[in-house]
């Protein structure tokens, strides 16, 4: 099956749609790490699979459809300051102009990478492609160490991620589906391994290395940034990480099945709604958790949790049905 041939393939949605919760979970708790231990865990596992899954399936539709490169660079260019834009909303209405700071550095990101990475695979394409791997997790590695760089256009973060994004460009779609989803040992191996994965991060988190892992497996600075004493092996941590996200991307392939249900079509939206759930995490933080103590009952992961379900669910209920039926009516009416 060639990648331009790609229909919807409910394995990837039905990743797509548990990994957008989880993408709306971590960041809300990530506005309570400081204010609730236990969050702390459930930060670290999730950042361990959600991104680098995420990467990985753009890497696998990145050649789908008929769009040339440069149409695709633009419209993803268009994404980054509309996303930018919408993300000041929160802020301005609020009156929260500081955090207007911050803009550019939060989930904006993943539209950069995928014109980066866009720019890369153009270039590259007919290059050896276990080399190119090796290379862009090298170069990762290496990068760690450059302090003065800060997270500037979150130069750290699209390196780290390339990688997976590269698999997922060179992985066999075929294989997946009729090969891999289809070996019971295969599958079975693959829900051990991630059993072992989270006790590894449980493990690492009660040992005290939890900013370690949490921020060096998301790619987000440099390793002098959160281990302090940085040297020669610091590295390790990454390379730990890159070990976890690749383990954790066979697991979920193995263990997700290939079935359409009722919400596999929200996982088809999930960009849309990926764009738009940082403006209600913002109002949830700026005027609820924000003004709460240091630390809060851990009732409130339960509270957390219900909202990013509400939130993800909620988006991606205007998205499938409201705005499609306005599209559909709206065209009808054309014709």
């Amino acid at each position: 099956m060639e990648k331009s041939e790609i229909k919807r393939i409910p394995l990837f949605d039905n990743i797509k749609y548990i990994l957008g919760f989880f993408v709306v979970f971590g960041h809300m708790l990530g506005c309570v790490l400081n204010k609730l231990q236990e969050s702390q865990y459930l930060y670290a596992a999730i950042y361990s699979f959600h991104m680098p899954l995420f990467l990985f399936i753009s890497g696998i539709f990145s050649n789908k459809g008929k769009i040339d490169n440069r149409s695709k660079i633009v419209r993803y260019f268009l994404v980054y300051i509309y996303i930018m834009t919408i993300n000041c909303i929160p802020c301005i209405l609020l009156n929260r102009i500081d955090c207007i700071e911050m803009i550019g550095f939060g989930i904006e990101w993943y539209i950069l990478s995928l014109i980066v990475y866009t720019i890369i695979v153009r270039y590259t394409n007919n290059h050896n492609k276990y080399l190119l791997v090796a290379i862009a997790i090298i170069f990762s590695l290496f990068l760690g160490y450059e302090n003065r760089l800060g997270n500037i256009f979150s130069i750290q973060k699209i390196v780290y991620f390339l990688p997976f994004y590269l698999v997922g460009v060179y992985t066999d779609v075929d294989y997946i589906i009729f090969k891999m989803k289809k070996n019971r040992i295969i599958c079975v191996l693959g829900g051990l391994l991630l059993i072992v994965c989270l006790v590894m991060i449980y493990v690492l988190c009660e040992k005290g290395y939890f900013w370690q892992i949490a921020f060096l497996e998301g790619g987000t600075d440099s390793y002098g940034a959160f281990l302090g004493n940085v040297t020669a092996v610091s590295c390790i941590y990454r390379l730990l990480a890159y070990c976890i996200g690749f383990i954790m991307i066979f697991s979920f392939l193995c263990i997700i099945p290939n079935k359409k249900y009722r919400l596999t079509e929200y996982g088809g939206r999930s960009l849309q709604v990926y764009v738009y759930h940082m403006v209600f995490v913002s109002f949830i933080n700026y005027s609820w958790i924000d003004k709460m103590g240091e630390e809060i009952p851990r009732k409130y992961l339960l509270v957390l949790l219900i909202f990013s379900f509400a939130i993800w669910n909620g988006l991606s209920l205007f998205e499938c049905r409201v705005l499609n039926a306005l599209w559909r009516n709206g065209r009808i009416k054309s014709e």
